[in-house]
């Protein structure tokens, strides 16, 4: 789900074919409830914000184990149209329409990216010796 408090809007993208949306709607609501309850100075004068929910087109996974992957799928294409604006994608950038996901592509792709930032960051977690990555499966992270 995306949430824009500017315009109002919740955008659920669900790829389990709308099996969340009575997950989302709740959820929709529960932080309408907690932005109604707040005033939000904008500009020099005050708004009061609700927000409306759309179920947006989104590319349906054909299982019911890839939901992970179609999130970091989806949310990779929200994020480079906002970070790059191109005007064949029309005026609504937020669309997934005429999209199609491959999840095993996509996880290649994860794991490529994964491996790089090993290569330039080493296996260190964050700024400090907090958590180290380990290449055994079976082993446990090491604190």
């Amino acid at each position: 789900m995306a949430v824009s408090t500017v315009p109002g809007v919740a955008l659920h993208y669900d790829s389990l074919n709308g099996s969340n949306e009575a997950e989302a709607r709740a959820t929709t609501a529960k932080l309408a409830s907690l932005l109604k309850s707040r005033t939000l100075l904008c500009i020099t004068q005050l708004t009061y914000l609700g927000l409306a929910f759309h179920a947006m087109p989104t590319p349906q996974q054909d299982n019911s184990s890839d939901c992970g992957v179609y999130v970091l799928l989806a949310t990779n294409v929200l994020v480079q149209r906002l970070l790059h604006p191109d005007p064949v994608t029309g005026p609504n950038p937020w669309s997934l329409e005429n999209i199609s996901f491959n999840a095993d592509t996509g996880r290649l792709q994860f794991q490529r990216m994964i491996a790089e930032m090993i290569d330039q960051r080493g296996r260190k977690i964050g700024t400090k010796v907090d958590i180290e990555i380990t290449p055994s499966p079976n082993s446990t992270p090491k604190m």
